[in-house]
């Protein structure tokens, strides 16, 4: 909390102030979309090892880590609605786009001229260890 002072008449009245108004606003329609996410190729096609997807999610936006057992690649991005863009730069640019049904996120991972359509399940936080 911040206490500006507010004077009144011939003395000082100290108000405290939420912060949280200065942290972007969460909207009713805005998806939540924090936590761990193990992601599945359905078309046969697969990164080499698990694939997950870690995200933090203050208001509409997003940051967290791609898991893959090439190394991890941390993401930025946001969320609207049930859509949620999250992308990152290693070696290349690459750029997940995804729409949140229910426990399941549905979408595509954009990396160089690739395009792969992928699925991931939420992992409950008793199993990642959360």
């Amino acid at each position: 909390m911040r206490w500006p002072a507010v004077v009144i008449s011939a003395g000082i009245l100290c108000v405290p102030v939420d912060t949280a108004a200065d942290s972007p606003p969460v909207s009713a329609s805005t998806a939540n979309v924090a936590g761990n996410w193990r992601l599945s190729f359905p078309e046969g096609k697969k990164l080499k090892g698990d694939t997950t997807l870690s995200l933090a999610q203050k208001g509409a936006e997003l940051s967290g880590t791609l898991h893959t057992a090439g190394g991890d690649l941390q993401v930025r991005g946001e969320v609207s609605g049930s859509r949620l863009t999250v992308s990152g730069r290693k070696i290349m640019t690459y750029t997940l786009r995804a729409t949140l049904k229910g426990e399941q996120l549905e979408g595509t991972l954009e990396i160089a001229s690739m395009t792969l359509h992928w699925i991931a399940q939420r992992i409950p936080a008793a199993e990642h260890g959360t």
